[in-house]
């Protein structure tokens, strides 16, 4: 799972003029891109290194599509983990329907700073430290931004609520999930109502299988599944009964509770199982027919 969070500010002539020389300091956790690489190839061609420059396509300005314009400098950074793209817009076009929209840009400067940052995890000390270091070095304010769409506004306008920002735990289930055969036999646990830990291997496709142990472990951590025990008549084989733990057994034989084949319920064979998380008390204990 990716997550875009993007950021912009006005800036001064003055400072977008000493984007290059500026961005050099930025945190050394940042390694950047770009610049190291248009360098690389100008000592190979013997050429002097310039910005980058995207080719002209030649589209008119009244052309059905018309493309944000280009930004006039941009790096990309990383930390190994992330992508941190830091550009010098020096305008904001936008498109709603077939229509191209320029945004004024804000009072201030006659450039705009946007910070785009790509990675699984909602929040970053990298980029905190990135933007903090931007707005003191670019005398800038950046500020969180967002596309803006006329539909989602009149759904607003409606009375409609935008929805919550995932949290960090809903956010470290989906990514786990996210894995196929993670996925394939949580599906199987809910599908079943719950699997006997000695046939949760066969749920998953043969080269999958060695990570059984693995998968479930994951799953537990990350409570989408439960770890329960299971009563297995010994006259019938049947599954009979499932509970959170043994003790919970203890206390059933002595409140007289007997399996469907007369012996006393924790005389039964046991073995351990897993279930899907559900709004079901963690005590409680299921009887099956």
């Amino acid at each position: 799972m990716l997550i875009l969070r993007m950021a912009r500010s006005p800036v001064s002539k003055k400072h977008a003029e000493s984007f290059r020389h500026l961005l050099a300091s930025a945190p050394a956790s940042l390694r950047p891109l770009i610049g190291p690489t248009l360098e690389c190839q100008a000592a190979i061609l013997g050429i002097p290194a310039g910005p980058l420059r995207p080719p002209d396509l030649g589209l008119s300005e009244y052309h059905f599509f018309r493309p944000p314009a280009p930004p006039r400098e941009a790096e990309v950074l990383t930390d190994g983990v992330a992508l941190y793209i830091v550009s010098l817009l020096e305008s904001e076009p936008a498109l709603r329907g077939h229509e191209a929209v320029t945004r004024d840009t804000p009072q201030g400067g006659a450039f705009i700073l946007a910070v785009d940052y790509i990675g699984s995890q909602a929040t970053s000390s990298n980029l905190e430290a990135l933007e903090s270091f931007l707005n003191q070095s670019f005398h800038a304010d950046l500020k969180p931004y967002h596309y803006t769409s006329k539909r989602f506004e009149e759904l607003k306008k409606e009375g409609r609520e935008s929805p919550e920002a995932p949290s960090p735990d809903e956010v470290r289930r989906v990514s786990l999930l996210s894995d196929r055969a993670t996925r394939s036999l949580a599906l199987a646990i809910k599908a079943s109502g719950g699997l006997l830990v000695r046939d949760l291997a066969k749920q998953l496709p043969p080269e999958s299988r060695d990570r059984v142990d693995e998968i479930r472990r994951s799953l537990l951590e990350a409570s989408l599944i439960d770890s329960e025990i299971v009563v297995v008549c010994t006259k019938t084989q049947a599954q009979t009964a499932r509970a959170p733990c043994r003790d919970v057994l203890k206390a059933l034989t002595e409140a007289g509770v007997k399996c469907a084949c007369g012996r006393p319920i924790a005389d039964e064979r046991v073995e351990e199982a897993v279930a899907i998380t559900g709004p079901a008390a963690p005590n409680s204990t299921k009887v099956v027919g």
